[in-house]
């Protein structure tokens, strides 16, 4: 442990200039973060919504209105608020946290939808979905590649939970 008695003879030379330029790159290096979780978040859902087989992304609902069976948003004090990808904020542990609405149609006037809770990181170029359901958490590893096939597994892990959550909505 050292004590400094008000002054150093160490001197390092920074100046408010490489201050200012660690900043700049710190903010660049967060901006190209976000914006590589945005562009997996959109594949994500493209892959999503093609593996759902959804001729017609949207329907209208029981007042004629136009709505989309799969939206991008978040939970906020526990209602769901539509939002576009460039919205979503990086947390301090350079993640996004998002939900998925899936709406059901059915026979009944009222249509039948599921939030599903989803966290996406990256750390050492590796990109990871955290899906939140009501009883367990599932990690899915995004393999790299260019093609929407190398989210298939975090796409079915989605329906997978989506599934159980409409299961849970009737009783035994």
């Amino acid at each position: 442990m050292s004590v400094l008695f008000g002054y150093s003879e160490i001197k390092t030379m920074i100046t408010y200039e490489d201050l200012q330029k660690t900043a700049e790159e710190a903010n660049e290096k967060r901006f190209t973060h976000v914006e590589i979780l945005r562009g997996c978040i959109s594949h994500f859902i493209e892959q999503y919504e093609q593996s759902l087989a959804i001729v017609d992304r949207t329907f209208r609902d029981h007042k004629g209105q136009q709505e989309k069976i799969v939206t991008l948003g978040i939970n906020e004090n526990g209602i769901f608020k539509e939002k576009h990808l460039h919205e979503l904020k990086l947390s301090d542990d350079f993640s996004l946290s998002f939900v998925i609405k899936t709406v059901i149609t059915t026979k009944d006037p009222q249509s039948t939808w599921i939030a599903s809770p989803i966290t996406i990181s990256r750390q050492s170029g590796v990109v990871t979905f955290v899906f939140t359901g009501s009883s367990e958490t599932v990690s899915c590893r995004i393999p790299q590649g260019n093609l929407l096939t190398v989210y298939s597994e975090a796409a079915e892990t989605l329906k997978l939970m989506t599934m159980d959550l409409i299961k849970q909505t009737a009783p035994e």
